[in-house]
């Protein structure tokens, strides 16, 4: 594993495991990560190396060929509640056919950028522990957005790893890697003009029981925007309950924590427990491309949960305009006329 140009030292080396049902019989990760690979390490992902200095929008000649996929690295939680910290297992597998090189890139601020690139043999995995800490060498603190390239017949998934307090082992939860092809973003381009939405969102206003939820925001496309972020109750999926609009930088993930409190609903005269409340995350302006993440955390235990918003309405469809509904007129039926028998 090389460090990257800037004169980044080279973090300490992860091992490199060889076939993948070696790995699966192992730690602590093994038993879990053969469940939840085939669920969710659907993403392929590309890797263009050699690049002085990467962006997601400078793609080489063989861009159709490639693809760059987003790992978003959860911090500890600021807003009442068990608050563990976290690490992010990432496993890079390499086609059956063929040796795959990945380039892994960490953005803080979206200006300062550290870059690690390493090859994996065929039809191999190599499993990072924790991406920060093992790749880069950083502590869990550490807060930036992270790229993966590699070829588009690779697989990369990652998993999120609450760390308990003393013996509690808290079970890890799988993260979709939005790639920036995928559907699953929100842009004010004509092509990604949608609404991303999540429902089953909880606010309790007792921090040892319920859940809380953070809100993760991940700009993949290297450009600065605003987006609109918005919450429903249950009964009424027309008007929300809070909104506000949120700028972010291009390649910036940012945490809202809770969603409830960054927009408004902790305010002693607005809060209250809800249940079931959606979530709308839109593009508003800018050349941003979003993707969203909605976390849950157990009041009690720490257990984390990251679910992706998607481009696709829940129970009602809210006060967004995705279809023009057309309305057609049909004449009325003439009546039949019965015959007169004299």
């Amino acid at each position: 594993m090389s460090a990257c140009n800037s004169g980044f030292a080279a973090a300490p080396a992860t091992r490199e495991y060889a076939p993948m049902a070696t790995i699966m019989a192992s730690s602590f990760w093994s038993s879990r990560i053969s469940r939840i690979w085939l669920r969710w390490a659907r993403s392929s992902i590309s890797c263009s190396a050699g690049m002085a200095r990467w962006s997601p929008n400078r793609e080489s000649a063989t861009a159709a060929l490639k693809r760059t996929s987003g790992v978003s690295s959860l911090s500890a939680a600021t807003s009442a509640g068990a608050a563990p910290s976290y690490r992010t297992l990432v496993g890079f597998a390499a086609p059956t056919n063929a040796l795959a090189n990945f380039t892994t890139t960490l953005f803080q601020g979206g200006t300062t950028s550290l870059r690690q690139t390493f090859s994996v043999p065929a039809g191999t995995t190599r499993v990072v522990n924790d991406i920060l800490g093992d790749l880069f060498g950083l502590p869990p603190s550490t807060t930036g957005s992270i790229f993966v390239q590699a070829p588009a017949e690779s697989r990369v998934y990652a998993l999120v790893q609450p760390l308990g307090l003393g013996s509690t082992v808290l079970p890890p939860g799988a993260i979709q890697l939005p790639t920036t092809l995928s559907e699953a973003l929100t842009s004010v381009a004509a092509s990604s003009q949608r609404p991303l939405f999540v429902d089953g969102l909880e606010q309790s206003i007792d921090s040892t029981r319920g859940t809380r939820w953070l809100l993760l925001l991940n700009e993949v496309g290297g450009a600065s925007g605003v987006v609109n972020v918005r919450l429903y109750e249950a009964a009424n999926r027309s008007v929300p309950i809070a909104e506000k609009d949120v700028a972010i930088a291009g390649l910036q993930e940012l945490q809202l924590d809770t969603v409830f409190s960054v927009l408004g609903l902790d305010a002693p005269d607005r809060r209250k427990d809800r249940t079931n409340v959606q979530c709308v995350v839109t593009a508003k302006s800018g050349n941003a491309k979003v993707s969203a993440s909605a976390v849950a955390i157990d009041n009690a235990t720490g257990a984390t949960q990251v679910i992706a918003l998607a481009p696709s309405v829940g129970s009602a469809t809210p006060s967004i305009s995705l279809v023009t509904p057309v309305i057609t007129t049909t004449p009325a039926p003439v009546p039949r006329r019965r015959s007169v028998r004299h």
